[in-house]
């Protein structure tokens, strides 16, 4: 045969192969389905609430990452009516008090987190949430607020706090007049410096030309976090929010960072605000906190000093019935009953994290929903119980791992709702239940790893370097994270003349050496960051071997007994851009989310005990070919 021939033969039958094999592919992909095993109970973070002002049963949650959902019978049975639009994280929720079939959605929740999602816009829904057009503001990335006006469902307004990690797309204030058809920026003396967004816009609850708005300078970078600036602040609209000034009278001097505020229903000249300011103001001045005006906002007096991470919380209320309850809406809530004159911490649990937002019916002062990073709460007796919304399969897993039962068992870990093992299948004729699903661990869950050889031993993976083995089945618990003791060549990492039997450790790992005392269980080791999410693996070749990352690469041969450092730092470590001793802002920030130059990704491969593989976040690819003697990117 002509050996052109035979190439186009060859050529022709590769093409039909490939295209059949594509085929083929795009059919299985297609027959795929995808399936909750659950925990049931798992919720995550819900970003806004909001509710019928007449029937409390009837209410919308925006959800961090799952969408919206809405009940019409006070979160007994809730429905999923955001499922198939463009993005999945939202910020704000509003009903249109005078038309409930009227919901509009702002994507892109603004929590400020290192792992908050961005979204595509405001969307509006006429049929109650059966169907949602998208209404433009794409580029706004998240949406903090939306205020409908009381008297033309046509105007509402947009905080668009803009794109946390860099200064592109839109920001500021939004205003539509003909329901969101043309979308118009709001200026005339709001801050336009390309940098400042908006967190907050309210309307007086008796006159609607008055309006107030928070505006917010932040922008987060792999390694720190700029909260606050000079441009941001309060601003005041008497006008119908066509020109505004800025509202200084009582508050803090100086940059301003996260703000919130609550106009009391029945009495609006007092108004109660959540306003983040430098920490570093003298004590005797006011700061970041809470503030109460009793003229409409032009002047303030400075009722509690409460700096606890107010970009990630920093939501206030005012009881709509009674002036003098007062809701710190915060990881530490705080609630006052006499004005604003003492503040304690809240008498009831909801044993939901984090707290990010809160609703009081305004017809009963006892009616309350309460947004967490654990899902939602009502309470229907001014908070003395609560019942929890765990109906929503939203939960945020961070990353998963399985075991080699059958059925196997995927175990995972979750923002705020720790770390869980559940059965990929059940011999249970009713399926999968909650029952079959096993608590591992606590707080922020990551990483999970199960013993290929013994499924009984499992290794987690807290934030910031936290890593823990135990049998699930004796719960037999080891704290396995590398310290100086468990190193075996520690010392020949260590740029000091390292003290065995001091107790005390830098929280730095950079140049800044600050010291703190040393806990029962030991701290991570000061010569070493690790990542939010640091990587943790069993090696292929050796249940007992495993690996785990920092800005070195750690190796162990006993399952995290004992440790060997077996690289150099693989990070581009940039002193410059390193600012993890406060993350940055005008409050204490850093929460670890902030830790940069680490390790990100570990791989192994089956077919080669010597060969490792490394990924960072700053984008270095290093590899080994002999298990840490030589390193190459």
């Amino acid at each position: 045969m002509n050996l052109k021939i035979l190439k186009f033969v060859f050529i022709v039958y590769a093409f039909i192969y490939t295209s059949n094999l594509s085929a083929q592919d795009n059919g299985i992909s297609e027959d795929l389905k995808w399936r909750n095993i659950g925990p049931a109970n798992m919720m995550g973070r819900i970003a806004a609430i909001d509710a019928s002002n007449t029937d409390y049963r009837k209410v919308l949650i925006a959800s961090a990452s799952g969408g919206v959902f809405k009940s019409n019978n006070g979160g007994i049975t809730w429905e999923s009516i955001f499922d198939n639009y463009g993005a999945g994280s939202i910020g704000s929720v509003k009903f249109d008090q005078n038309n409930l079939n009227t919901i509009w959605v702002g994507t892109g929740e603004s929590a400020n987190r290192n792992s908050s999602a961005w979204g595509d816009g405001i969307y509006k829904s006429v049929d109650g949430g059966k169907s949602f057009k998208n209404m433009g503001l794409k580029s706004t990335h998240q949406i903090a607020e939306i205020e409908i006006h009381p008297n033309n469902p046509d105007i509402v307004y947009a905080a668009a706090v803009g794109h946390l990690w860099g200064y592109s797309g839109e920001r500021g204030l939004f205003r539509t007049e003909d329901g969101g058809l043309s979308w118009d920026r709001v200026l005339g003396g709001l801050p336009n410096d390309g940098k400042t967004g908006c967190t907050e816009i309210i309307f007086h609850p008796e006159n609607p030309d008055i309006m107030f708005a928070g505006f917010y300078h932040r922008l987060r970078q792999p390694a720190s976090f700029i909260s606050g600036g000079e441009q941001g602040g309060l601003f005041k609209s008497t006008d119908g929010g066509k020109s505004w000034r800025k509202i200084s009278e009582g508050l803090a001097k100086g940059k301003s960072g996260m703000i919130d505020i609550s106009i009391h229903l029945n009495n609006p000249d007092i108004i109660v605000m959540a306003y983040e300011a430098d920490e570093n103001l003298p004590e005797d001045e006011p700061g970041t906190g809470v503030y109460i005006s009793y003229d409409e906002g032009e002047s303030w007096k400075f009722l509690l000093k409460h700096a606890v991470r107010p970009f990630y919380h920093g939501q206030i209320e005012i009881d709509p019935i009674n002036p003098d309850n007062i809701y710190v809406v915060s990881r530490g809530f705080m609630i006052s009953n006499d004005g604003g004159k003492t503040f304690s911490s809240r008498r009831w649990r909801t044993d939901g994290g984090d707290d990010h937002d809160m609703w009081i019916a305004p017809y009963d002062n006892k009616i309350m929903y309460l947004a967490t990073d654990q899902g939602s709460r009502l309470s229907v007796d001014g908070g003395m119980s609560w019942l929890s919304h765990n109906n929503m399969a939203i939960g945020q897993y961070y990353a998963i791992g399985v075991d080699m039962r059958d059925p196997y068992h995927v175990g995972g870990g979750l923002q705020d709702n720790g770390l869980w093992m559940t059965p990929s299948n059940s011999r249970e004729y009713r399926g999968i239940l909650n029952m079959h699903s096993t608590w591992i661990a606590e707080g922020d869950g990551f990483h999970t790893q199960i013993d290929p050889d013994d499924w009984r031993t499992v290794y987690t993976v807290n934030h910031v370097g936290f890593v823990a083995r135990q049998n699930i089945e004796t719960r037999e618990y080891s704290f396995i994270t590398p310290t100086p003791e468990t190193i075996s060549n520690f010392k020949q990492y260590v740029d000091y003349n390292y003290d065995e039997t001091r107790n005390r450790y830098t929280i730095d790992p950079g140049e800044h050496w600050f010291f703190r005392d040393r806990p029962e269980r030991p701290l991570l080791p000061p010569q070493f960051r690790f990542n939010w999410s640091s990587p943790f693996i069993i090696s292929s070749h050796n249940s007992k071997k495993v690996l785990f990352g920092s800005n070195h690469l750690f190796q162990s041969h006993d399952r995290g007994d004992n440790w060997k450092i077996i690289s150099p730092d693989l990070t581009t470590n940039d002193k410059k851009l390193r600012n993890t001793s406060d993350g940055g802002g005008l409050t204490n920030s850093n929460t670890g989310g902030e830790n940069h130059f680490t390790i990100i990704t570990i791989s192994d491969t089956p077919i080669d005990t010597l060969s490792i593989w490394v990924g960072t976040d700053d984008g270095n690819v290093q590899v080994t070919r002999n298990n840490g003697a030589s390193w190459d990117n």
